[in-house]
Formats: structure tokens, C-alpha cells, sequence
């Protein structure tokens, strides 16, 4: 089980989900089964390119995923990961 919390997504914002994975997969994969709990194209919001937005802020495990091979970055059952998007302002 993976949970992912989601800060300033549309339509998601402040949702925590449990996502089912039996071994280690790649982030691209975490994404795709969080749309379709959530019913939401994920990707279309945070994806661009092949690459997560500049926007998009993620940590696995208090790590910036980015830094962590981004999509294909590796995730293990108890991961805990967040996806914030970056808000400026004042």
C-alpha cells in the first residue's frame, strides 16, 4: 500500500488515497491507478513532455522526487508520497 496526499490539485485538494501495490513500481504507475480512483486524468494536470510541470511539487518520503528519476522513480509498498502544486502569492 502507497498513500498519496494532495495539496492545491483541482478537484482533489486535501484527499489522502491508499493505492494497492504488491512490489516496487515506477511513479508513472502510481499515477495512472490515483486517476482512477480519483476519476481524474492525473497526468493531463501534472504532466507535460514525459516530465512532471514546474509546478508540480512531489516528495516520496520527504524527498523531492524529481531528484529521485522523476516518472520513473521507484516506489515501494509504505511509501508515503505528496503532490502539491506550487502556489505563489501573497
Amino acid at each position: 500500500m502507497v498513500t498519496v496526499k494532495f495539496f492545491g490539485i483541482p478537484k482533489c485538494h486535501l484527499n489522502s488515497i491508499d493505492i494497492p501495490v504488491g512490489s516496487e513500481v515506477v511513479f508513472d504507475v502510481v499515477l495512472e491507478e490515483a486517476s482512477k480512483i480519483l476519476g481524474l486524468n492525473l497526468k493531463e494536470i501534472m504532466v507535460a513532455d514525459r516530465a512532471l510541470k514546474k509546478n508540480i511539487f512531489i516528495l516520496v518520503n520527504g524527498k523531492r522526487l524529481d531528484e529521485q528519476g522523476g516518472l520513473t522513480a521507484k516506489i515501494n509498498p509504505g511509501d508515503k508520497i505528496t503532490i502539491s502544486k506550487l502556489l505563489l502569492g501573497g
